[in-house]
């Protein structure tokens, strides 16, 4: 179950890094390009550079889950995680 959750975080986060990117004047990303970023996304997110995480979203994304809200929202899966596995986390911001 911890493996699917840790697959639903990275999935959201290359959803997130492609709505971030502007496709109407750049080709279409990869898949390798959404894996890349997507892993990006979810590492500031791990080291608690929510700013940064959140400088990555188009007007759109900043609107709907600004730079608070991503932090509440990623504490909030990781409080799920930690409780689903029974135990403390490893750390402020750290899902492992």
């Amino acid at each position: 179950m911890l493996r699917l959750a840790g697959s639903m975080v990275l999935i959201l986060a290359a959803v997130t890094a492609a709505a971030a990117m502007d496709v109407q004047t750049e080709p279409p990303p990869t898949a390798g390009d959404l894996d890349k970023s997507g892993r990006e996304f979810l590492d500031l997110l791990v080291q608690g550079r929510f700013s940064e995480a959140a400088a990555r979203f188009d007007e759109t994304m900043k609107s709907a889950l600004p730079r608070p809200k991503l932090e509440a929202t990623w504490e909030a899966v990781l409080a799920r995680l930690v409780s689903f596995r029974g135990g403390a986390g490893s750390g402020p911001g750290r899902a492992r």
